[in-house]
């Protein structure tokens, strides 16, 4: 969203469409996407993931499998890993050949000092569209 917002307890969905436009031919590589999420304070405790159409669907009606063991429940596609070069910064960049509506899940296990933390999600790309 571009916004500095709270960081609550569990989870947080964003959606955005993208466009997997290969050009007329259809010979070029889809257009990249690029997904920051900046942490005010650095935490361990904050991550995300991006989820296709087909996983979410999956997710919601057999419950998650991250570590892909089964493949009939749902599995991330990419996650942010976070950028020892900058604490605080979790990164992801990848493409897909089809158009389509894709997910970002924003997760937060709060520690136990009460202290609020904040964050941004910036989800971009040529293609992209909210």
């Amino acid at each position: 969203t571009g916004a500095w917002m709270e960081l609550p307890s569990g989870e947080q969905w964003y959606k955005f469409t993208y466009v997997a436009d290969r050009g007329v031919k259809h010979d070029q590589a889809p257009p990249q996407i690029n997904v920051v999420m900046y942490v005010e304070k650095p935490v361990d405790n904050a991550r995300f993931d991006v989820w296709t159409q087909a996983a979410v669907d999956r997710l919601i009606a057999e419950g998650e499998d991250m570590l892909g063991e089964d493949p009939t429940k749902g599995t991330c596609i990419g996650c942010g890993a976070e950028n020892e070069a900058d604490k605080g910064d979790y990164t992801w960049s990848g493409s897909f050949m089809d158009s389509g509506v894709y997910y970002v899940r924003v997760q937060h296990t709060p520690c136990r000092c009460g202290e609020s933390a904040f964050y941004q999600l910036q989800i971009s790309g040529r293609t992209v569209s909210f």
